[in-house]
């Protein structure tokens, strides 16, 4: 699998941009460790680990839209965490790390406005995924403690745009690796993953009624695809030539005829 990086230059010349943020004083923030900024170097390609950054904790003032300002105390913002609730938060084209905590099925995501550059990558920890169109063309590393849970929607789709990583209790697993990191969903009705997508970068347990893979996809690797009383087809589109590995598809004998039929036509070893 391929590593993930994120170039940090972009960050430099997009930090600043030209926006009115909420007060220094209204929130609580930290100067960032050396071992703090040695673990996020380790997929931040060119992050000064002996610079001096801030990372934003928590937003302790009352205005229902949260500006995060882009620098404090003359050092650059690069990690913010944000509180699930009812405000607005406006992050800064100098963050390359958010986390949103209190978000789960029951309670969505705040709204969050991303200022960053659409081509410039960040990471987003956090269990619960975004619905919103606007961030599919954004580029997003994903990352969380065992798996994503998607969101309360018929309709899902994964974005060619998007990636994961796997964190661990003893750190942070770097490499885009769908055996580690799982998808999971009880509402919705049919997964999509866009074209252009070529590895699955999550496996697949209870998530979806019916799975929509892509011509582009070349390969599902063994236990990528765990089937339950919930997903009954998966659509491969004519003419892919999509390389499926034995048991790449977990009790393949619960999908329906016609999906059992488009396996046997693909060679499916069950």
């Amino acid at each position: 699998m391929k590593k993930i990086i994120v170039a940090f230059g972009m960050v430099l010349a997009t930090a600043f941009a030209c926006f009115v943020a909420s007060p220094a004083s209204d929130f609580e923030y930290h100067r960032m460790s050396e071992s703090e900024l040695t673990d996020l170097s380790r997929c931040v390609n060119g992050l000064d680990t002996k610079g001096s950054f801030i990372a934003v904790d928590e937003y302790k003032g009352g205005d229902s839209t949260v500006e995060i300002p882009a620098e404090i105390e003359g050092c650059m913002v690069i990690k913010v965490t944000i509180h699930g609730s009812s405000k607005k938060y406006v992050v800064p084209a100098s963050v390359i790390w958010v986390w949103t905590i209190d978000a789960n099925s029951y309670h969505p995501l705040p709204d969050i406005e991303f200022l960053r550059p659409k081509d410039a990558a960040f990471f987003w920890e956090t269990n619960l995924l975004p619905t919103e169109k606007k961030l599919r063309d954004r580029k997003i590393v994903f990352v969380e403690y065992g798996g994503f849970y998607l969101p309360d929607v018929e309709t899902f789709t994964w974005s060619k745009n998007w990636s994961t990583c796997v964190c661990y209790s003893n750190g942070i697993d770097y490499n885009n690796s769908s055996k580690h990191t799982y998808l999971y969903g009880y509402d919705v009705e049919e997964l999509i993953i866009e074209e252009g997508i070529q590895e699955l970068p999550f496996s697949i347990y209870d998530s979806c009624e019916k799975l929509v893979l892509p011509k582009s996809l070349k390969i599902i690797y063994p236990n990528t695809i765990i089937v339950d009383d919930n997903l009954k087809d998966i659509v491969i589109p004519a003419g892919s030539k999509i390389k499926i590995r034995a048991n790449a598809i977990v009790d393949a004998y619960l999908l329906s005829r016609t999906t059992r039929k488009t396996l046997d036509a693909l060679g499916y070893d069950w």
